[in-house]
Protein backbone atom coordinates (compact mmCIF):
# COMPACT_ATOMS: atom_id res chain seq x y z
CA UNK A 1 0.00 0.00 0.00
CA UNK A 2 1.43 3.10 -1.22
CA UNK A 3 2.59 5.61 1.95
CA UNK A 4 0.13 8.89 2.34
CA UNK A 5 1.58 11.56 0.21
CA UNK A 6 -0.97 14.03 0.81
CA UNK A 7 1.23 16.21 2.38
CA UNK A 8 4.28 17.57 0.78
CA UNK A 9 7.32 15.65 1.37
CA UNK A 10 10.38 17.05 3.41
CA UNK A 11 13.61 16.20 1.78
CA UNK A 12 16.57 14.80 3.92
CA UNK A 13 20.59 15.82 3.36
CA UNK A 14 21.22 12.89 1.08
CA UNK A 15 17.66 13.62 -0.90
CA UNK A 16 19.26 17.04 -1.76
CA UNK A 17 21.97 15.85 -2.36
CA UNK A 18 20.91 13.26 -4.71
CA UNK A 19 18.99 16.26 -6.88
CA UNK A 20 22.16 16.73 -8.35
CA UNK A 21 22.02 13.60 -10.14
CA UNK A 22 19.12 12.11 -12.16
CA UNK A 23 18.79 8.99 -10.69
CA UNK A 24 17.99 10.85 -7.49
CA UNK A 25 16.07 13.18 -8.60
CA UNK A 26 14.00 10.38 -9.84
CA UNK A 27 14.53 8.49 -6.49
CA UNK A 28 13.47 11.31 -4.46
CA UNK A 29 10.22 11.32 -7.22
CA UNK A 30 9.00 7.94 -6.64
CA UNK A 31 9.82 8.00 -2.69
CA UNK A 32 7.24 11.19 -2.99
CA UNK A 33 5.08 8.93 -4.71
CA UNK A 34 4.73 5.79 -2.60
CA UNK A 35 6.76 3.80 -5.66
CA UNK A 36 8.71 2.33 -2.93
CA UNK A 37 10.50 -0.53 -4.85
CA UNK A 38 11.43 1.74 -7.98
CA UNK A 39 12.50 4.30 -5.62
CA UNK A 40 15.28 1.79 -3.47
CA UNK A 41 16.82 0.58 -7.34
CA UNK A 42 16.82 4.18 -7.99
CA UNK A 43 18.93 4.56 -5.10
CA UNK A 44 20.88 1.47 -4.97
CA UNK A 45 22.22 2.64 -8.43
CA UNK A 46 23.19 5.83 -6.80
CA UNK A 47 24.49 4.85 -3.87
CA UNK A 48 27.32 2.69 -6.19
CA UNK A 49 28.38 5.44 -8.36
CA UNK A 50 28.36 8.08 -5.47
CA UNK A 51 31.98 7.46 -4.50
CA UNK A 52 32.88 8.10 -8.04
CA UNK A 53 31.30 10.76 -8.41
CA UNK A 54 32.36 12.56 -5.30
CA UNK A 55 35.94 12.20 -6.52
CA UNK A 56 34.95 14.04 -9.79
CA UNK A 57 33.67 16.63 -8.13
CA UNK A 58 36.75 17.03 -5.49
CA UNK A 59 38.97 17.01 -8.55
CA UNK A 60 36.88 19.75 -10.52
CA UNK A 61 37.12 21.50 -7.05
CA UNK A 62 40.63 21.74 -6.74
CA UNK A 63 40.32 23.30 -10.71
CA UNK A 64 38.10 26.02 -9.70
CA UNK A 65 39.65 27.13 -6.71
CA UNK A 66 42.25 27.77 -9.61
CA UNK A 67 40.14 29.61 -11.82
CA UNK A 68 39.44 31.87 -8.97
CA UNK A 69 42.74 32.56 -8.38
CA UNK A 70 43.59 33.14 -11.88
CA UNK A 71 45.94 30.53 -12.29
CA UNK A 72 45.96 29.68 -16.07
CA UNK A 73 48.92 28.12 -16.62
CA UNK A 74 51.24 29.18 -13.99
CA UNK A 75 53.03 26.56 -11.62
CA UNK A 76 51.88 25.14 -8.33
CA UNK A 77 54.05 22.49 -7.30
CA UNK A 78 52.97 19.67 -4.96
CA UNK A 79 55.73 17.29 -3.24
CA UNK A 80 54.12 14.06 -3.26
CA UNK A 81 56.54 11.91 -1.14
CA UNK A 82 56.01 8.19 0.64
CA UNK A 83 57.54 8.41 4.48
CA UNK A 84 61.42 7.54 3.45
CA UNK A 85 61.58 10.23 0.39
CA UNK A 86 59.77 12.69 2.48
CA UNK A 87 62.60 11.90 5.51
CA UNK A 88 65.48 12.38 2.84
CA UNK A 89 63.47 15.05 1.53
CA UNK A 90 63.87 16.87 5.23
CA UNK A 91 67.14 15.80 5.75
CA UNK A 92 68.08 17.40 1.92
CA UNK A 93 66.54 20.67 2.83
CA UNK A 94 68.17 21.49 6.27
CA UNK A 95 71.98 20.64 4.58
CA UNK A 96 71.40 22.58 1.34
CA UNK A 97 71.71 25.73 0.76
CA UNK A 98 68.02 26.92 0.06
CA UNK A 99 67.13 30.04 0.20
CA UNK A 100 65.91 31.56 3.63
CA UNK A 101 62.64 31.96 2.83
CA UNK A 102 62.03 29.16 0.82
CA UNK A 103 63.68 26.64 3.24
CA UNK A 104 61.23 28.39 5.97
CA UNK A 105 58.05 27.68 3.70
CA UNK A 106 58.58 23.98 3.37
CA UNK A 107 59.10 23.76 7.12
CA UNK A 108 56.27 25.92 7.92
CA UNK A 109 54.02 24.30 5.33
CA UNK A 110 51.10 21.71 6.48
CA UNK A 111 52.09 18.29 5.59
CA UNK A 112 49.15 15.53 5.13
CA UNK A 113 50.29 13.40 7.48
CA UNK A 114 48.78 10.03 5.67
CA UNK A 115 50.35 10.90 1.62
CA UNK A 116 53.39 13.53 3.22
CA UNK A 117 52.48 16.22 0.81
CA UNK A 118 53.46 19.35 1.02
CA UNK A 119 51.14 22.00 -1.29
CA UNK A 120 51.22 25.46 -2.16
CA UNK A 121 54.78 26.60 -3.92
CA UNK A 122 54.18 29.20 -6.90
CA UNK A 123 55.77 29.24 -9.95
CA UNK A 124 59.92 30.93 -9.17
CA UNK A 125 59.62 28.37 -6.15
CA UNK A 126 58.45 25.47 -8.49
CA UNK A 127 61.76 26.01 -10.62
CA UNK A 128 63.85 26.34 -7.20
CA UNK A 129 62.71 23.40 -6.37
CA UNK A 130 62.71 21.55 -9.77
CA UNK A 131 66.82 22.54 -9.72
CA UNK A 132 67.34 21.00 -6.31
CA UNK A 133 65.23 18.04 -6.90
CA UNK A 134 67.44 17.18 -10.35
CA UNK A 135 70.31 17.59 -8.24
CA UNK A 136 69.03 15.13 -6.02
CA UNK A 137 67.50 12.69 -8.73
CA UNK A 138 69.78 9.96 -8.05
CA UNK A 139 67.32 9.96 -4.69
CA UNK A 140 64.51 9.08 -7.39
CA UNK A 141 62.97 12.45 -5.92
CA UNK A 142 62.54 14.94 -9.48
CA UNK A 143 59.84 12.69 -10.43
CA UNK A 144 58.14 13.71 -7.22
CA UNK A 145 57.08 16.96 -8.30
CA UNK A 146 54.09 17.56 -9.53
CA UNK A 147 52.50 20.59 -11.86
CA UNK A 148 49.49 21.77 -10.73
CA UNK A 149 47.31 24.56 -12.83
CA UNK A 150 44.41 24.67 -14.95
CA UNK A 151 45.79 23.85 -17.97
CA UNK A 152 47.42 20.95 -16.91
CA UNK A 153 44.09 19.37 -15.07
CA UNK A 154 42.17 20.05 -18.45
CA UNK A 155 45.05 18.86 -20.19
CA UNK A 156 44.38 15.63 -18.82
CA UNK A 157 40.69 15.47 -18.81
CA UNK A 158 38.70 18.31 -20.54
CA UNK A 159 35.30 16.87 -19.76
CA UNK A 160 35.76 19.08 -16.08
CA UNK A 161 34.51 22.08 -18.41
CA UNK A 162 31.18 20.43 -19.04
CA UNK A 163 30.43 19.74 -15.24
CA UNK A 164 28.99 22.23 -12.74
CA UNK A 165 30.21 22.39 -9.21
CA UNK A 166 27.36 20.95 -6.61
CA UNK A 167 25.39 23.93 -4.90
CA UNK A 168 26.81 22.28 -1.96
CA UNK A 169 29.15 23.88 1.24
CA UNK A 170 31.51 20.58 0.72
CA UNK A 171 32.17 21.87 -2.85
CA UNK A 172 32.15 25.61 -2.27
CA UNK A 173 35.66 27.62 -4.19
CA UNK A 174 36.46 30.90 -2.31
CA UNK A 175 38.83 33.35 -3.96
CA UNK A 176 41.07 35.90 -1.77
CA UNK A 177 38.25 38.16 -1.23
CA UNK A 178 36.33 35.28 0.41
CA UNK A 179 33.66 35.16 -2.45
CA UNK A 180 32.09 31.82 -2.30
CA UNK A 181 31.32 29.91 -5.57
CA UNK A 182 29.38 27.19 -6.51
CA UNK A 183 26.68 25.55 -8.81
CA UNK A 184 29.40 26.86 -12.13
CA UNK A 185 31.38 25.58 -14.22
CA UNK A 186 34.92 26.56 -14.53
CA UNK A 187 34.58 28.45 -17.71
CA UNK A 188 31.30 29.92 -16.27
CA UNK A 189 33.28 30.78 -12.98
CA UNK A 190 35.78 32.72 -15.39
CA UNK A 191 33.16 34.47 -17.41
CA UNK A 192 31.71 35.41 -14.06
CA UNK A 193 35.11 37.21 -13.43
CA UNK A 194 35.53 38.91 -16.65
CA UNK A 195 38.82 36.54 -16.69
CA UNK A 196 38.84 37.00 -20.55
CA UNK A 197 42.64 35.32 -20.22
CA UNK A 198 41.23 32.13 -18.86
CA UNK A 199 38.24 32.13 -21.15
CA UNK A 200 40.52 32.07 -24.16
CA UNK A 201 42.90 29.43 -22.50
CA UNK A 202 39.70 27.24 -22.02
CA UNK A 203 38.51 27.72 -25.68
CA UNK A 204 40.25 25.43 -27.84
CA UNK A 205 39.26 22.70 -24.91
CA UNK A 206 35.55 23.07 -25.66
CA UNK A 207 36.51 21.68 -29.50
CA UNK A 208 37.59 18.41 -28.03
CA UNK A 209 34.22 17.68 -26.96
CA UNK A 210 31.29 16.36 -28.44
CA UNK A 211 28.79 19.51 -29.83
CA UNK A 212 31.41 21.69 -27.52
CA UNK A 213 30.69 24.91 -29.05
CA UNK A 214 27.23 25.01 -28.94
CA UNK A 215 28.33 23.67 -25.53
CA UNK A 216 30.26 26.58 -24.39
CA UNK A 217 27.79 29.27 -26.07
CA UNK A 218 24.78 27.57 -23.76
CA UNK A 219 26.89 28.20 -20.42
CA UNK A 220 27.99 31.75 -21.71
CA UNK A 221 24.25 32.24 -22.33
CA UNK A 222 22.87 31.10 -18.90
CA UNK A 223 25.72 33.64 -17.08
CA UNK A 224 24.11 36.31 -19.70
CA UNK A 225 20.87 35.37 -20.53
CA UNK A 226 19.82 38.95 -21.36
CA UNK A 227 22.93 39.45 -23.41
CA UNK A 228 26.35 41.57 -22.24
CA UNK A 229 24.71 44.54 -23.37
CA UNK A 230 22.03 44.96 -20.81
CA UNK A 231 24.00 43.51 -18.03
CA UNK A 232 26.29 46.53 -18.25
CA UNK A 233 23.74 49.36 -18.02
CA UNK A 234 21.94 47.94 -15.37
CA UNK A 235 26.05 47.54 -13.68
CA UNK A 236 26.50 51.16 -14.20
CA UNK A 237 22.76 52.18 -13.23
CA UNK A 238 23.43 49.96 -9.85
CA UNK A 239 26.85 51.77 -9.35
CA UNK A 240 25.32 55.07 -10.18
CA UNK A 241 22.63 54.92 -7.62
CA UNK A 242 24.59 53.45 -4.72
CA UNK A 243 25.30 56.67 -2.37
CA UNK A 244 27.72 54.78 -0.58
CA UNK A 245 30.45 56.79 -2.15
CA UNK A 246 28.54 60.21 -2.15
CA UNK A 247 27.73 60.47 0.62
CA UNK A 248 31.86 59.49 2.10
CA UNK A 249 32.44 62.24 -0.13
CA UNK A 250 30.30 64.94 1.22
CA UNK A 251 31.36 64.14 4.51
CA UNK A 252 35.13 64.49 3.50
CA UNK A 253 34.15 67.50 1.75
CA UNK A 254 32.78 68.70 5.18
CA UNK A 255 35.26 67.85 7.16
CA UNK A 256 37.63 70.68 6.30
CA UNK A 257 35.33 73.60 7.39
CA UNK A 258 35.83 72.89 11.25
CA UNK A 259 38.61 72.44 13.72
CA UNK A 260 36.88 69.31 15.11
CA UNK A 261 35.89 67.93 11.77
CA UNK A 262 40.53 68.00 10.77
CA UNK A 263 40.58 66.23 13.87
CA UNK A 264 38.39 63.46 13.31
CA UNK A 265 40.26 63.42 9.33
CA UNK A 266 43.56 62.96 11.27
CA UNK A 267 42.29 60.01 13.19
CA UNK A 268 41.05 58.49 9.97
CA UNK A 269 44.26 58.50 8.32
CA UNK A 270 45.67 57.60 11.56
CA UNK A 271 43.08 54.67 11.60
CA UNK A 272 42.02 55.21 15.14
CA UNK A 273 39.12 53.88 15.55
CA UNK A 274 38.92 51.86 12.54
CA UNK A 275 36.74 48.76 11.77
CA UNK A 276 35.29 46.78 9.48
CA UNK A 277 31.93 46.98 11.38
CA UNK A 278 30.23 49.73 13.26
CA UNK A 279 29.97 50.07 16.85
CA UNK A 280 26.25 49.37 17.91
CA UNK A 281 26.10 53.20 19.33
CA UNK A 282 27.05 54.28 15.77
CA UNK A 283 24.45 52.36 14.07
CA UNK A 284 21.85 53.93 16.06
CA UNK A 285 23.15 57.23 14.99
CA UNK A 286 21.83 59.26 11.55
CA UNK A 287 24.38 59.95 9.42
CA UNK A 288 24.97 63.50 9.60
CA UNK A 289 25.74 62.68 13.64
CA UNK A 290 28.34 60.47 12.93
CA UNK A 291 32.21 61.21 13.33
CA UNK A 292 34.25 61.02 10.80
CA UNK A 293 35.66 57.74 11.63
CA UNK A 294 32.09 56.37 12.62
CA UNK A 295 31.27 57.45 8.37
CA UNK A 296 34.32 55.78 7.18
CA UNK A 297 33.30 52.36 9.55
CA UNK A 298 29.92 52.70 8.49
CA UNK A 299 30.95 52.76 4.91
CA UNK A 300 33.57 49.68 5.41
CA UNK A 301 30.23 47.78 6.59
CA UNK A 302 28.11 48.24 3.99
CA UNK A 303 30.87 48.61 1.57
CA UNK A 304 31.29 45.06 2.15
CA UNK A 305 27.72 43.96 2.45
CA UNK A 306 27.14 45.60 -0.90
CA UNK A 307 29.38 43.72 -2.36
CA UNK A 308 28.25 40.43 -0.81
CA UNK A 309 24.82 40.93 -2.04
CA UNK A 310 25.71 41.37 -5.49
CA UNK A 311 27.72 38.23 -5.96
CA UNK A 312 24.97 36.34 -3.72
CA UNK A 313 22.25 37.92 -6.10
CA UNK A 314 24.88 37.21 -9.28
CA UNK A 315 28.15 36.03 -9.60
CA UNK A 316 29.23 38.56 -12.73
CA UNK A 317 31.37 40.86 -10.95
CA UNK A 318 30.30 44.77 -11.25
CA UNK A 319 33.60 46.98 -11.83
CA UNK A 320 31.96 49.95 -12.23
CA UNK A 321 31.57 50.79 -8.56
CA UNK A 322 35.57 51.23 -8.39
CA UNK A 323 35.26 53.48 -11.61
CA UNK A 324 32.65 55.66 -9.63
CA UNK A 325 35.17 55.87 -6.98
CA UNK A 326 37.84 56.58 -8.90
CA UNK A 327 36.24 59.41 -11.03
CA UNK A 328 34.54 60.99 -7.31
CA UNK A 329 38.46 61.05 -6.21
CA UNK A 330 38.96 62.43 -9.66
CA UNK A 331 36.73 65.33 -9.41
CA UNK A 332 37.67 66.05 -6.13
CA UNK A 333 41.38 65.98 -6.37
CA UNK A 334 42.21 69.32 -7.15
CA UNK A 335 39.49 71.10 -4.14
CA UNK A 336 40.50 68.74 -1.85
CA UNK A 337 43.58 68.68 0.81
CA UNK A 338 46.03 65.93 0.40
CA UNK A 339 44.86 64.80 3.79
CA UNK A 340 41.28 64.43 2.55
CA UNK A 341 42.41 63.12 -0.84
CA UNK A 342 44.58 60.51 0.96
CA UNK A 343 42.13 59.38 3.42
CA UNK A 344 39.58 58.38 0.50
CA UNK A 345 42.44 57.07 -1.65
CA UNK A 346 43.19 54.77 0.64
CA UNK A 347 40.18 53.92 2.33
CA UNK A 348 37.17 54.34 -0.64
CA UNK A 349 39.23 53.72 -3.51
CA UNK A 350 41.56 51.14 -1.87
CA UNK A 351 38.60 49.16 -0.06
CA UNK A 352 36.59 48.78 -3.26
CA UNK A 353 39.79 47.14 -4.84
CA UNK A 354 39.54 44.45 -2.03
CA UNK A 355 36.29 42.88 -3.78
CA UNK A 356 38.43 42.67 -7.16
CA UNK A 357 38.68 39.10 -8.77
CA UNK A 358 41.62 38.01 -9.20
CA UNK A 359 42.32 38.68 -12.86
CA UNK A 360 41.57 42.30 -12.35
CA UNK A 361 43.76 42.58 -8.90
CA UNK A 362 46.84 40.52 -10.57
CA UNK A 363 46.13 43.57 -13.63
CA UNK A 364 46.78 46.17 -10.82
CA UNK A 365 49.72 44.40 -9.40
CA UNK A 366 50.92 44.29 -13.17
CA UNK A 367 49.92 47.82 -13.53
CA UNK A 368 46.82 48.32 -15.69
CA UNK A 369 49.17 50.76 -17.92
CA UNK A 370 51.23 48.45 -19.15
CA UNK A 371 48.30 45.77 -19.89
CA UNK A 372 46.19 48.65 -21.25
CA UNK A 373 48.60 50.90 -23.38
CA UNK A 374 51.71 48.45 -24.25
CA UNK A 375 49.42 45.61 -25.25
CA UNK A 376 51.25 43.48 -21.98
CA UNK A 377 50.06 40.27 -21.21
CA UNK A 378 48.36 39.56 -18.36
CA UNK A 379 51.58 38.20 -16.09
CA UNK A 380 49.28 35.94 -13.45
CA UNK A 381 51.31 37.35 -10.67
CA UNK A 382 50.18 39.39 -7.22
CA UNK A 383 53.62 40.84 -6.89
CA UNK A 384 53.24 44.74 -7.62
CA UNK A 385 55.55 45.57 -10.61
CA UNK A 386 57.69 48.45 -9.07
CA UNK A 387 56.89 47.70 -5.31
CA UNK A 388 59.77 44.93 -3.82
CA UNK A 389 58.45 42.19 -1.78
CA UNK A 390 54.49 43.72 -1.44
CA UNK A 391 51.80 42.09 -2.96
CA UNK A 392 48.06 42.53 -3.83
CA UNK A 393 47.00 39.57 -1.92
CA UNK A 394 46.71 38.05 0.76
CA UNK A 395 44.49 40.43 1.81
CA UNK A 396 44.22 41.73 5.47
CA UNK A 397 40.72 40.84 7.00
CA UNK A 398 41.95 40.51 10.88
CA UNK A 399 43.80 43.83 10.83
CA UNK A 400 42.69 47.62 9.52
CA UNK A 401 45.86 47.91 7.56
CA UNK A 402 47.21 46.87 3.81
CA UNK A 403 45.28 47.44 0.58
CA UNK A 404 42.04 49.41 1.60
CA UNK A 405 43.71 51.60 4.39
CA UNK A 406 47.24 52.13 4.37
CA UNK A 407 47.58 51.95 0.19
CA UNK A 408 45.60 51.75 -3.32
CA UNK A 409 46.88 50.48 -6.38
CA UNK A 410 46.64 53.22 -9.49
CA UNK A 411 47.81 52.21 -12.74
CA UNK A 412 51.23 51.84 -12.06
CA UNK A 413 51.54 50.33 -8.40
CA UNK A 414 50.75 50.88 -4.63
CA UNK A 415 50.01 54.06 -3.61
CA UNK A 416 49.17 56.34 -0.72
CA UNK A 417 48.56 58.89 -2.74
CA UNK A 418 47.77 58.93 -6.05
CA UNK A 419 48.58 62.26 -8.39
CA UNK A 420 47.55 60.09 -11.37
CA UNK A 421 43.56 60.79 -10.60
CA UNK A 422 43.00 61.34 -14.75
CA UNK A 423 45.02 58.59 -16.15
CA UNK A 424 44.13 55.54 -13.40
CA UNK A 425 39.97 56.20 -14.02
CA UNK A 426 40.49 56.48 -18.14
CA UNK A 427 42.82 52.99 -17.79
CA UNK A 428 40.62 51.25 -15.95
CA UNK A 429 37.57 52.03 -17.86
CA UNK A 430 39.39 50.96 -21.13
CA UNK A 431 40.67 47.81 -19.22
CA UNK A 432 36.31 47.28 -18.52
CA UNK A 433 35.46 47.85 -22.41
CA UNK A 434 37.68 45.83 -23.52
CA UNK A 435 36.95 42.78 -21.19
CA UNK A 436 33.42 43.72 -22.06
CA UNK A 437 33.81 43.49 -25.63
CA UNK A 438 36.03 40.33 -25.56
CA UNK A 439 33.67 38.60 -23.75
CA UNK A 440 30.98 39.31 -26.05
CA UNK A 441 32.84 37.53 -28.65
CA UNK A 442 31.25 34.79 -27.15
CA UNK A 443 27.64 35.50 -27.77
CA UNK A 444 25.74 33.89 -30.05
CA UNK A 445 21.53 34.01 -30.94
CA UNK A 446 20.01 32.25 -28.15
CA UNK A 447 17.93 31.09 -31.43
CA UNK A 448 20.61 28.07 -31.80
CA UNK A 449 20.33 25.54 -29.27
CA UNK A 450 23.16 23.38 -28.57
CA UNK A 451 21.64 19.75 -27.97
CA UNK A 452 22.96 19.13 -24.47
CA UNK A 453 23.70 21.86 -21.77
CA UNK A 454 26.37 21.64 -19.15
CA UNK A 455 25.44 18.39 -17.26
CA UNK A 456 26.40 16.79 -13.80
CA UNK A 457 28.62 13.82 -13.30
CA UNK A 458 26.31 11.46 -14.20
CA UNK A 459 27.30 11.92 -17.94
CA UNK A 460 30.77 10.38 -17.39
CA UNK A 461 30.27 7.42 -15.32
Amino acid sequence: MPENNSKKPTLTDEQIGALQDPLGIVATYLNARGVLSLAKTCKSIWCETKPEMDKKFAALKELMQLVAYGQEDISFAILDFNKDQFELFQELVAKNQLKDELKQKIQSLSIEKETYKYKGFNSEECKVLKQFLEENKEQDLAKKLLIDNVKSLLDEDSSFLQIKLPKDKKYEVKDFSRRKYSGLTPFQLALCNGDVEMCEMMKPYFAKLENGQAEMQEQYNEIFPKGMDLLVKEQKKAAEQSPLLDNLAKALTAANNTDKGKQELQDVIDLKGASFTQTEEAREKKFDQLTLVEVFNRFREESTKLFQDEHKNNHVFNPYHLLKAYKIYEQNYDNWTIEQCQAFWCQAVGYFQRFVPSCYAQAFAQGIYYIVENDEKLNRSFKFKHADNSSFCPINFVSCSGLGFNYAADAWGPQRLSFWTIGTAQLFQKLCQTKTRSLENYAKSHAEKPSSPACNFSTYI
